[in-house]
């Protein structure tokens, strides 16, 4: 059977026609597909990759990013906060530690003021030597308790440690100094004299020691040393 021309041509112009509205569907059917299945699968995708993610994720990230986090935080911290807070430590521990320091000084160190020592027993004649009271005159004011006095504040002020000693006779007293020197140990000093003494209980004070014998009695009962 042959065709007309015509008719082939009409033919192939209803199949052109065919192919023209199939492309047309096919490329809208496509681009709407598109923007429907992406806002589809990214929602469902997002969810279940975020979810799976998060804890693949968190494991292997907080294994790796705690380490290099913390050498990094650890390094950038330790510098940042060191100096910070050591000069912020320094002065409030200073300031702090300042004032409760002094005043547990000033507590502890209350009524001294000095720190005291015994001396050596050169370290006494030398003392002795330079010290004045036995220059000072007997008088009714100013008896044997204003010498050993003097020398014990003159010793104190001289940073030594010295003793007054009360010596007891049977009707009467008498006072002297005495050192306890750290290579002689206790050494008993007459004030009015610089004189090292003697002190034996009932031997008479003066006859133990080469003064003149008084008209009084005075061996020695008992004495008593107040640091």
């Amino acid at each position: 059977m042959y065709m007309r021309v015509g008719e082939v041509v009409s033919i192939l112009l209803i199949i052109v026609g065919l192919l023209a509205v199939g492309y047309v569907g096919y490329s809208y059917g496509y681009e709407s597909g598109i923007q429907k299945g992406y806002s589809l699968g990214f929602s469902e995708g997002y969810l279940l990759g975020n979810s799976s993610g998060f804890e693949s994720g968190f494991l292997k990230g907080s294994s790796f990013g705690y380490g290099l986090g913390n050498e990094s935080g650890y390094s950038l911290g330790f510098s940042h906060g060191y100096t910070k807070g050591n000069l912020t430590g320094y002065e409030l521990g200073y300031e702090i530690g300042y004032n409760e320091g002094y005043q547990k000084g000033v507590l502890d160190g209350a009524g001294t003021g000095y720190t005291l020592r015994d001396p050596t027993f050169l370290e006494l004649l030398s003392f002795l030597a330079n010290d004045k009271t036995d220059r000072n005159p007997y008088t009714p004011s100013y008896t044997c308790i204003n010498f050993a006095a003097d020398v014990k504040n003159n010793a104190f002020a001289a940073g030594y440690r010295c003793g007054f000693v009360y010596i007891k006779f049977k009707d009467s007293a008498h006072a002297v100094v005495c050192f306890n020197t750290t290579n002689r140990g206790l050494v008993f000093v007459e004030p009015q004299y610089d004189d090292i003494v003697t002190l034996k209980i009932g031997e008479s004070y003066a006859a133990q020691n080469g003064y003149i014998i008084p008209t009084y009695d005075d061996k020695i009962v008992s004495y008593v040393i107040v640091w």
